[in-house]
């Protein structure tokens, strides 16, 4: 007869998933920074507080528009009530060329609510959702129809200019500059491949 004793167990193969830390849920990872080189810092610190191994390859650079900047020169900040800026560098376009600014300003998000602050512009109006849509909303929404500066990129989406021109707004749109791509050298495909490799 049998004693009873039932067979061990047989061990449970430990799972090798990655424990994420929800404080620092990036740690053990390379993650490929595109943006333009002069705009990848705060993406970059936002990753490194993360706890992740941020790899900087810019494909992109951002270049002014010279009809575009000499358009907004001929503008002036009292011919609409409102300056809705769209980028950082939207914010470093007007600013190069105008010092003051209409009675309200609206940014997109808050990088660029603090390039214009770093520029002596005070912002009065950024969206909680940090979208073009979601700040025509917010302005529909916070002043009955009036008249709007848009300070964008030239290939920025129409949602903005046509929400507000739909909700009875008088919207004068201004690219003042547009993002080319860039080619990395050797030496920078070579790094991000190495650093890629080693996550």
């Amino acid at each position: 007869a049998g004693t009873g004793a039932r067979p061990a167990a047989t061990p449970r193969r430990r799972r090798r998933d990655r424990v994420v830390n929800h404080r620092m849920p990036l740690v053990g990872r390379r993650i490929v920074v595109t943006r333009a080189a002069d705009q990848a810092g705060a993406l970059v610190e936002l990753i490194n507080e993360r706890g992740g191994d941020p790899v900087v390859v810019p494909l992109v650079a951002v270049v002014p528009v010279a009809s575009g900047l000499a358009e907004l020169r001929r503008w002036s900040p009292r011919e609409a009530e409102w300056l809705v800026v769209t980028s950082p560098n939207a914010a470093e376009a007007y600013r190069s060329v105008h010092d003051g600014a209409p009675a309200h300003v609206a940014a997109v998000g808050m990088s660029t609510a603090a390039a214009l602050r770093v520029r002596g512009i005070e912002v009065d109006l950024v969206p909680d959702t940090q979208r073009a849509v979601a700040l025509a909303h917010a302005m529909r929404d916070a002043s009955p129809p009036s008249s709007a500066l848009v300070v964008q990129s030239t290939d920025a989406t129409p949602d903005l200019v046509d929400t507000l021109r739909a909700a009875g707004w008088s919207v004068t749109a201004i690219g003042t500059h547009r993002p080319v791509p860039v080619q990395p050298t050797g030496v920078m495909r070579r790094e991000a491949l190495s650093e890629i490799g080693r996550a």
